[in-house]
């Protein structure tokens, strides 16, 4: 129809940003990002920010953007990197590491922000780490793991462990950021923990342990020994809850059990004049309640306690038996205590009870005796007559 107007449509076409643009972008985004390595992000703005980023991403370029981010993140850690290795001083060194750990993590956490939407709609995609863990991965790697680094962070932690063990006064939340910080960048498990912190830490102990426990059972009494050994467990426990991963409290204390109890508890029961014999005649129950109780923990100590126990109830029973077949047979003995025995003011008879309480023997005594002393004669004989007795009243 002559003049009617017609109407055309066209198939809408999504603008593609240039390759060019899309350079000017990350430009942009990467000097945000050294700004913030920098400590000078007031200045951003988040909101523009974040924009860019989602259009890089809209567009395709989240390769662009995710392979920059870890180009950028790589060359300032490196950076971070020999300034901690070149601080000499060992507390130093530490609080370097520390401050150097602070710093990443609080970058990191404002660039995952700015960076939002390539985590959702280009890394789970790719199936890729996220931003944060992409940060924590080139954390551990550049500076954990440089060369001038590495040992000397485990060693200045045990150091540090070595000092407060010996009475120093120690920073125990130095000690826990470091911990959490080796924790932190094994992401969903403790490989990083382990093999830069508690594999060094379980071995320096066992070596430091092993010493102090040769030292002291020499010198002491196996009821100080089994103090400083119960002492020493405390210790363990409260370092592990106030500076270490809770996981690494029964690796530690097994080896304070092993170097100080297991293989010292053959001397620690046998000891003489200190050992249980000398417990159990001295009705020293607090004693002898820890022996138990240390010995408890470890393997076989339970049973060489019961032994020695068992012999000692046995050789007591058989002087006692000695002393009645002798009372028998030649009449009462003198109020002299037999070698062995609890002393008692008894010359005629000396028996020993066990009370309820574990390990407690009591001694119960008749009162005095007036008889004289009697000796055995110096006859040849080698069997007493029926009709004269070999025993003389001096």
């Amino acid at each position: 129809m002559p003049g009617k107007l017609r109407m055309s449509m066209r198939e809408f076409r999504k603008v593609q940003m240039e390759p060019s643009h899309a350079e000017a972008t990350w430009e942009l985004l990467k000097n945000a990002i050294r700004q913030i390595h920098s400590q000078n992000a007031s200045g951003l703005s988040f909101e523009e920010l974040y924009r860019n980023a989602y259009n890089l991403v809209l567009h395709k370029y989240g390769s662009m953007l995710y392979n920059g981010l870890r180009d950028v993140v790589g060359a300032h850690l490196r950076k971070v990197a020999e300034e901690v290795a070149s601080l000499t001083d060992g507390s130093d060194f530490v609080l370097g590491v520390d401050k150097a750990w602070a710093d990443h993590s609080l970058s990191m956490i404002m660039i995952r922000d700015i960076l939002l939407y390539m985590d959702r709609a280009y890394v789970e995609n790719k199936g890729i780490k996220p931003v944060y863990q992409l940060g924590l991965q080139l954390f551990c790697t550049t500076v954990i793991q440089h060369p001038r680094v590495e040992a000397r962070l485990s060693a200045a932690l045990l150091d540090i462990i070595t000092a407060e063990r010996e009475g120093q006064i120690v920073d125990r939340e130095l000690v826990k950021r470091m911990t959490e910080m080796y924790v932190a960048l094994g992401e969903d498990s403790l490989s990083v923990y382990k093999q830069y912190f508690e594999t060094p830490f379980l071995l320096q102990s066992r070596e430091y342990y092993q010493n102090e426990a040769l030292a002291y059972i020499a010198d002491n009494s196996a009821a100080a020994h089994l103090r400083r050994a119960a002492a020493r467990l405390d210790e363990e426990r409260s370092r592990v809850a106030h500076c270490l991963d809770a996981s690494t409290e029964a690796a530690i204390l097994a080896v304070v059990d092993t170097e100080f109890i297991a293989n010292h508890m053959k001397t620690i029961v046998n000891m003489d004049r200190f050992g249980l014999s000398a417990m159990l005649d001295g009705q020293r129950v607090d004693e002898l309640e820890l022996t138990y109780t240390l010995l408890e923990r470890v393997a076989g100590g339970r049973e060489l306690l019961l032994d020695a126990l068992t012999e000692y109830i046995v050789s007591k029973g058989k002087l006692l038996v000695a002393d009645k077949m002798m009372e028998a047979k030649n009449g009462p003995r003198s109020a002299i205590p037999r070698r062995g025995l609890p002393a008692s003011s008894s010359p005629r008879k000396s028996t020993t009870s066990f009370s309820a309480t574990p390990f407690m023997p009591t001694a119960s005594t008749r009162p005095p005796s007036t008889r004289p002393l009697r000796r055995l004669s110096t006859s040849t004989r080698a069997r007493p007559s029926t009709s004269r007795s070999l025993l003389t009243v001096n």
